[in-house]
């Protein structure tokens, strides 16, 4: 767990403590060469074979989320068309990097635009087209999307409100 010590403040938040991690890994890059990054998301639970599959990601690799709006479609592989024109609409919690490509990238997420906006242009940056990602699994669950509950107290009942976390 890493903290930002106050120097992300404004924008995207989440997207500020991506950097900070990429930050803090470029600076000991000789531990964290030859393995997968995935930023996880809190309202994700994961299979262990989620973690099996990731680690064959050798570039850009991306898995459906159950219970989760998908981004794309596998057979045959395509993006459901983006109200926001984002090129590559994934779900920071449905994809994968090589660390050494993102480690030997300058590549940032941008604070100023969503988590999907930045996960695309980070996905941009490393692929020339979406044939080169990786799909880690379309048969497969090994991760799902729960919901989260807010608690708000109203007139001294106690309601539950669903919120979306991404």
């Amino acid at each position: 767990h890493l903290t930002s010590f106050d120097r992300v403040k404004e924008g995207n938040l989440c997207n500020g403590l991506r950097n900070e991690v990429l930050d803090f890994m470029r600076r000991y890059d000789y531990q964290y060469r030859d393995g997968v990054i995935h930023f996880a998301n809190l309202d994700r639970v994961y299979a262990t074979q989620a973690f099996e599959e990731m680690r064959k990601v050798e570039h850009v690799g991306i898995w459906p989320t159950e219970r989760s709006w998908e981004q794309f479609e596998c057979q045959p592989f395509k993006f459901y068309p983006n109200k926001d024109g984002i090129k590559y609409p994934i779900d920071v919690g449905s994809i994968g990097f090589s660390s050494n490509a993102l480690l030997d990238s300058e590549l940032t997420f941008d604070p100023a635009v969503s988590d999907v906006e930045g996960v695309s242009r980070m996905v941009a940056g490393l692929v020339k087209s979406k044939d080169e990602l990786e799909i880690v699994s379309c048969d497969g669950r090994f991760v799902w999307k729960l919901p989260f509950f807010s608690v708000k107290a109203d007139h001294g009942k106690e309601e539950e409100k669903e919120t979306e976390s991404d």
